[in-house]
């Protein structure tokens, strides 16, 4: 039986020597893939959240973002990071991966040196308790306050000894493991600078992939290029056309961590300017807001709104006739996100853009309204709905709307509708759009009304669109915002084959429809080439009624 209990009692120390406390918390999981130099040098030129970070854990790489001790506040998170990087994962980790390099050491120091109780005095005393109860009850007292006092004394020196050890220990590997991490740090960054093309290093330098400074200014720099070519079936003529549609630069730049921020873009083109504003978001509650002041795109489509580097085709649809372009005003956007459902209003007064108050165009203003509506199924499957009204005060002015085909190549716009003494334009267009994996489609109808002298015309507008993604690469909708941005585009590039449907009435019996078929091929993040064959019948116009064809092709450069 002694010998029963002895065992027993060390089983049960060795138990809890072996199972060090650690600290743990709830995070919330982004990514986790198995590790290799190219996929972490592409993670560390993509920007994510200041409280997330890269880890190492054995042969995975995985993002992982906050450290909680409620799961409520992870999941809080998780919903918040869920629209901008897909579908997260709660789960729990050890706080020390968190903390700095310093925290890390000392934690991983005491753990290592904490020492548990020794298994050799509790057998000790184990013996000489089985041996004393053979003993007298006088001699059994004696030997049991000589153990106590030598128990004490060994207990004693035992913790001087240990706390010694500790701190020479603690010093001693702190150093070197400062030492160790810095050259591992060192020798990763020159890795990485090794496996990077010159292209990449250009790209890296554009933008600060850190904060600068105490008021947290982070800066972007960037361009978009694009020519187009084509043959063109117009009118019982044929020619070939080329021309340089887009040479834009911009810069952007944050403060406060990017809750003040602004945006400066100018084309070489028209030599006109694009975006021109400063602007200033937050968070009240679960709503989140934001403040634009410049000149800049006013809310109404989808296809409007979004960049056009992000948009299916080479030019928008035939809706287009009726969008205004950039104007100078204030904008003001809030949205919230309930469960799956994502809900957003944005409020827009403008006038003349910078480049019409240059040239000396008559004064006019103008408000809009759009209403965002967004639901996701599941990841990757979601539905977009917006809803927009836009009204501008005019003074007794002539307006002339006019479309050609989907292209900037052809020389002749044939519908058109031309309307005098106009007072007040209003606008109105409602946007549906729906994904399912590497399948997109969106729809939209936009209509126009006029109040003039002369006649109030009823103009409207409408088309269908679908796309499929090859290659894993998928179309990618900001539910929050109501707008399209850039896809993801992997290692080895993606294909895109689109069809889109249009119509659009100009109320006085010309009309126009255009069938368009698109093919994109997306080679990197930054290089696209795309190529539309577009058929076009005007109806009932002044100069031409019959079929228009054309084969157009693009190389974008964007980043």
């Amino acid at each position: 039986m002694k010998y029963i209990v002895i065992v027993a009692i060390m089983t049960l120390q060795l138990l809890q020597a072996s199972t060090s406390s650690k600290e743990v918390c709830h995070t919330v999981q982004l990514f986790s893939k198995s590790y290799t130099a190219e996929k972490e040098r592409q993670i560390l030129d993509e920007s994510y959240p200041s409280e997330c970070k890269l880890m190492h854990i054995g042969s995975i790489l995985t993002m992982r973002c906050g450290c909680f001790e409620t799961k409520d506040e992870a999941e809080k998170l998780s919903l918040e990071l869920e629209p901008e990087y897909g579908e997260t994962l709660v789960t729990s980790t050890y706080k020390y991966r968190f903390q700095t390099v310093t925290k890390k050491v000392e934690k991983v120091e005491k753990v290592e040196n904490t020492q548990p109780p020794i298994v050799e005095d509790v057998a000790e005393d184990i013996v000489a308790i089985a041996t004393i109860k053979e003993q007298p009850q006088s001699a059994k007292a004696t030997q049991k306050k000589h153990k106590k006092k030598h128990k004490k004394k060994k207990k004693h020196h035992k913790k001087k000894k240990n706390k010694k050890v500790q701190k020479l220990s603690l010093t001693k590997n702190s150093v070197s493991e400062k030492k160790e991490q810095k050259t591992k740090v060192v020798s990763a960054d020159k890795l990485k600078r090794k496996l990077m093309t010159p292209y990449d290093r250009y790209l890296r330098l554009l933008k600060s992939r850190r904060a600068i400074g105490k008021y947290d200014y982070r800066y972007k720099f960037g361009a978009q290029f694009s020519y187009d070519i084509g043959y063109v079936d117009e009118a019982n003529r044929d020619y070939d056309e080329e021309k340089v549609r887009k040479a834009r630069v911009y810069h952007e730049g944050s403060f406060y961590d990017r809750s003040l921020f602004y945006e400066i873009e100018y084309s070489f083109l028209n030599k006109e300017y694009k975006d021109v504003l400063v602007g200033y978001k937050g968070k009240v509650k679960k709503t989140d807001y934001r403040v634009r002041v410049g000149n800049m795109k006013q809310p109404f489509a989808l296809e409007q709104y979004s960049s056009s580097k992000n948009e299916t085709f080479m030019e928008h649809s035939l809706n287009d006739a009726f969008y205004i372009d950039r104007q100078l005003g204030v904008e003001l956007f809030g949205a919230t996100r309930l469960q799956r459902n994502y809900m957003g209003i944005y409020l827009s007064v403008f006038s003349n853009s910078i480049d019409e108050r240059i040239d000396g165009d008559d004064t006019h203003y103008g408000a809009s309204t759009r209403v965002v509506y967004g639901y996701k199924f599941a990841k990757n499957n979601l539905l977009g709905v917006s809803a927009a009204f836009m009204s501008e005060q005019y003074d007794g002015e002539t307006l002339k709307f006019k479309q050609g085909a989907e292209s900037k190549l052809t020389y002749e716009k044939y519908a058109s509708q031309k309307v005098k003494d106009v007072d007040l334009v209003t606008r109105k267009n409602i946007d549906l759009y729906y994904q399912y994996k590497n399948y997109a489609f969106q729809t939209a109808f936009t209509q126009v009304s006029l109040d003039s002298s002369d006649e109030n015309p009823y103009l409207y507008s409408y088309n269908l669109e679908g796309s499929y993604f090859l290659f894993g690469s998928m179309k990618k909708y900001k539910l929050k915002e109501g707008k399209l941005v850039h896809p993801k585009i992997y290692r080895g590039g993606a294909l895109e084959f689109a069809m889109r449907y249009t119509y659009l009435d100009l109320d006085d019996g010309e009309s126009q429809t255009d069938y368009n078929f698109g093919v994109n091929w997306y080679v990197t993040n930054e290089l696209r080439l795309l190529c539309d064959y577009v058929i076009s019948q005007p109806t009932n116009t002044k100069d031409y009624d019959g079929l228009l064809q054309l084969l157009q092709a693009r190389v974008e450069i964007a980043f």
